[in-house]
C-alpha cells in the first residue's frame, strides 16, 4: 500500500506543471498567474477549452464535460486508469516522487476485501436488475413508464437503467454467490420489495 505521505505530495504538487508533463500538446500554455489553457486532451478541438488554476486547485475541460482537483484525477480520465495503484504509480513516475509503500493492517486488509466483495456485489445486483429490465415485455408498467418520459433505449443503456422485481436473492444464487450469502442477504434485506 503507497504510503499516505506520498498520496498527500500528489495532492499538493503544481497542478498546472503536473498535468503539463502528463499533458504534452503544444498548444497548452502555462501561465505567470497560475493558471494553464489549451485544447481539450479528451476530444479534438481547435480552440482552447481546457483550464488549470493552481488558485483553486481544479482542472476542467469544457469540451467533454470532464474535471477534477487533482494529478490523480486527471491521469485517471487521460490514461483510463483506475485511483489504485495503477493511477498513483504513474502520477508519482511523472512527479518524479518516490514511492514508498507501508504494510497493510489486517484491518486494513479486512475492509479492502470487504469492500471489493460489497463492490461485487453491487455490480452484480446492477447487472441483474438490467437483465431484468432488458427481458421485459413491452407492454409492461415500467416499460411504458420510460416510454412516457422519452427514455430512449441509448439513455437506458449509458445509465444502466433497471428493474427490481424482488428476485435479487435467487439472481445471486444462480450465480454462485452461495458464500457470500450472508452479504448479499443483508443487503437484499435492505431493498424495498
Amino acid at each position: 500500500m503507497i504510503k499516505s505521505s506520498v498520496i498527500d505530495k500528489l495532492y499538493e504538487a503544481d497542478l498546472c506543471q503536473a498535468i503539463g508533463r502528463v499533458y504534452t500538446d503544444a498548444l497548452y500554455k502555462i501561465r505567470n498567474n497560475g493558471t494553464a489553457e489549451g485544447c481539450s486532451p479528451f476530444k479534438n478541438e481547435r480552440t482552447p477549452s481546457f483550464k488549470v488554476s493552481n488558485v483553486k486547485n481544479i482542472w476542467k475541460d469544457f469540451g467533454s464535460g470532464k474535471g477534477g482537483t487533482s494529478i490523480i484525477d486527471f491521469i485517471q480520465a487521460y490514461k483510463g486508469v483506475d485511483f489504485s495503484r495503477s493511477g498513483k504509480k504513474i502520477a508519482c513516475e511523472t512527479l518524479n516522487i518516490p514511492i514508498e509503500y507501508e504494510k497493510e493492517t489486517n484491518e486494513q486488509k479486512e475492509k479492502r476485501t470487504q469492500k471489493q466483495s460489497l463492490t461485487q456485489i453491487l455490480k452484480k445486483t446492477a447487472e441483474i436488475y438490467r437483465q431484468n429490465f432488458v427481458s421485459l415485455p413491452p407492454e409492461s408498467e415500467a416499460k411504458k413508464y420510460m416510454l412516457s418520459r422519452n427514455f430512449t433505449d441509448e439513455i437506458v443503456d449509458n445509465f444502466g437503467i433497471g428493474y427490481a422485481p424482488g428476485r435479487l436473492v435467487r439472481g445471486f444464487q444462480r450465480a454462485g454467490y452461495r458464500k457470500r450469502w450472508r452479504s448479499i442477504r443483508s443487503v437484499a434485506q435492505k431493498c424495498p420489495r
